[in-house]
């Protein structure tokens, strides 16, 4: 056969042989190694920025969820108050921290 097959790069995937390109992964997807056949999906939760990202650490928390503690998004309630998780900041830029089995006052008057 003519030409030579080629690895797809950190950021972009291969599903099929006979594929003549690599298709950046999608949103809310990631891939850090080469010549994979998919990419890997972001923690529940969280997405990625734009298309073609390589690793774990480009998934963030999504609008109305915040990262907890061991990494992970977790999500707040309508009235404010996150109950019993161990969260990392519950106020954006605020720097209040609550742990396991504390919650934060309501945010909202």
């Amino acid at each position: 056969p003519a030409g030579a097959c080629s690895q797809c790069l950190p950021g972009t995937f291969a599903d099929g042989t006979s594929q003549s390109a690599c298709s950046l992964c999608p949103l809310g997807e990631y891939q850090s190694a080469m010549g994979k056949t998919a990419c890997v999906r972001c923690p529940v939760g969280s997405t990625t920025s734009e298309e073609g990202k390589t690793v774990r650490e480009d998934c963030r928390c999504t609008a109305g969820m915040t990262q907890a503690l061991d990494g992970t998004c977790v999500g707040y309630w309508a009235s404010g108050v996150q109950h019993g998780v161990a969260v990392a900041v519950v106020e954006a830029g605020g720097g209040t921290r609550c742990y396991s089995a504390q919650y934060h006052a309501p945010l909202f008057a």
